[in-house]
């Protein structure tokens, strides 16, 4: 299908955000936790890409979050102006939200953070009393992107339950490997 950027959010030097709208006013169709594959048609020199989808389903607008190489599609969507014309090919994958009664335990690395907010999104608002665990891990504290939306919307929701772990000491952030630290919590 295809969509145009209508808005581009830049969290860190290489990690943004870019959001789409079909050309039209139909919603986007997947579930919490699925991906899309991206090309862009005016750049055909581009392989197209996979990348995970970060906003709630059903809705007008989709997003995705992209770490830059500085070139290929995630350099150019980097560079890219509102407006900029986006084909996508999706739903893919089967890693994806399923409602149940039982607490959900999120853990991803770096933009892994991506589906779980999908996930997190559609849980807010299909059952908001579930208790959620979502632990995000990084090598570094930037890597942490969205740590302070994050930790305040856990002081929101009182049952999600938020960690950010950095591989490296940082004051403020629980410190270590992201699998170990999930299994220790559980």
């Amino acid at each position: 299908m295809l969509c145009q950027i209508i808005d581009k959010t830049t969290f860190t030097d290489d990690i943004f955000s870019v959001t789409l709208k079909q050309e039209g006013q139909a919603a986007f169709e997947f579930k919490a936790g699925q991906y899309a594959v991206i090309n862009l048609p005016d750049f055909p020199e581009h392989d197209a890409r996979p990348y995970s989808i970060a906003s709630a389903p059903d809705q007008n607008t989709i997003t995705f979050h992209i770490k830059s190489a500085g070139r290929g599609i995630s350099g150019e969507l980097f560079k890219a102006e509102k407006g900029v014309r986006v084909q996508i090919d999706m739903p893919y994958g089967a890693a994806f939200y399923r409602p149940s009664g039982r607490p959900v335990l999120l853990i991803g690395g770096g933009l892994g953070l991506a589906p779980l907010l999908s996930i997190l999104h559609n849980i807010k608002k299909q059952n908001p009393m579930r208790t959620v665990y979502l632990c995000h891990g990084a090598y570094t504290a930037d890597e942490l992107y969205l740590h302070a939306q994050l930790t305040e919307k856990a002081k929101n929701w009182l049952d999600l339950n938020y960690f950010g772990i950095c591989e490296t000491p940082v004051d403020g952030f629980e410190q270590g490997r992201i699998g170990e630290f999930s299994a220790a919590l559980h």
